[in-house]
């Protein structure tokens, strides 16, 4: 969290210029599967700073990977970075409803 440009993507988000994807954790992760630690405290940042412009994807089909991650492990993931009901509702639901005008 102290990388010059996550704190970019920090004052983007506080300003509610981008919308940030929790997706593809295999992308960035190098401790990897089941529970990806090193890149959690990047994500729970990210939402705490703008929960009103995260969405989550699963990334399939997962291009690029050899041993392409479960969906339900990666929702587990989020469910682990989330840990309040509205605020999954709001990257899962009502936020791609406002991006895409659902």
């Amino acid at each position: 969290t102290d990388d010059p440009a996550f704190k970019v993507l920090l004052g983007l988000l506080e300003a509610g210029q981008c919308w940030v994807k929790l997706s593809a954790p295999y992308e960035s992760s190098e401790t990897g599967p089941p529970d990806w630690t090193d890149i959690t405290p990047e994500a729970r940042e990210l939402v705490k700073t703008a929960p009103e412009r995260m969405l989550w994807a699963s990334n399939w089909p997962h291009p690029g990977q050899k041993n392409p991650p479960d969906e339900a492990d990666l929702l587990d993931l989020l469910l682990r970075w989330v840990d309040d009901d509205a605020v999954r509702n709001k990257i899962l639901t009502e936020n791609p409803a406002e991006l895409y005008g659902f």
